[in-house]
């Protein structure tokens, strides 16, 4: 239970980091995309930043192994957080 625990784990905190450096890397982007964002984006109410989290969400996290598996994660995370504090007691 632990290995899968492990694993798990490593999967969602990719999925968090990928998420952050992406954000991160559409900061540091913006400010030479001035031209798309007054000229293109603006036209549809969207930011460099909305742009860059919707493709994220569009791309990875709807991705059906992701959306199929994250409720199971999600589950065993919880379960063996509540184990370990469980034992803690």
């Amino acid at each position: 239970m632990y290995y899968c625990f492990i694993r798990v784990f490593h999967l969602l905190s990719g999925l968090l980091s990928g998420y952050d450096r992406l954000c991160t890397a559409a900061q540091i982007m913006a400010p030479s995309l001035i031209h798309l964002r007054t000229e293109h984006l603006r036209r549809f109410s969207l930011t460099w930043e909305i742009l860059n989290k919707h493709l994220y969400h569009t791309i990875i996290y709807a991705d059906p192994l992701i959306q199929n598996n994250l409720p199971i994660f999600i589950s065993q995370v919880s379960f063996v957080t509540v184990n370990e504090e469980l034992r803690l007691i």
